[in-house]
């Protein structure tokens, strides 16, 4: 199993999340949250065109001097997003 951030990120968030995910078992391609959260990160590529990175099986929105910066539509689970 690869780990990604998205793993991670379920992992803190939600175990049986993260479980699911892990087992290829994802209930939310559908859901509105997970469409607005593409509509984001499509923009944001378009705006930016060299703004993500792709290191082995983790992608990052941005890399900064200072900061890894993550796109997300609210800031509703900081913990998950430190990790």
């Amino acid at each position: 199993m690869n780990i990604t951030g998205t793993l991670v990120n379920y992992y803190i968030h939600c175990k049986r999340q993260c479980y699911l995910m892990g087992n290829k078992i994802n209930l939310e391609d559908n859901s509105q949250n997970v469409m607005i959260g593409r509509a984001l990160h499509k923009e944001k590529l378009e705006n930016d065109l060299n703004s993500e990175i792709s290191i082995e099986n983790i992608r990052l929105d941005k890399l900064t001097k200072d900061y890894l910066i993550e796109i997300k539509k609210s800031d509703a689970d900081e913990e998950a997003c430190r990790w």
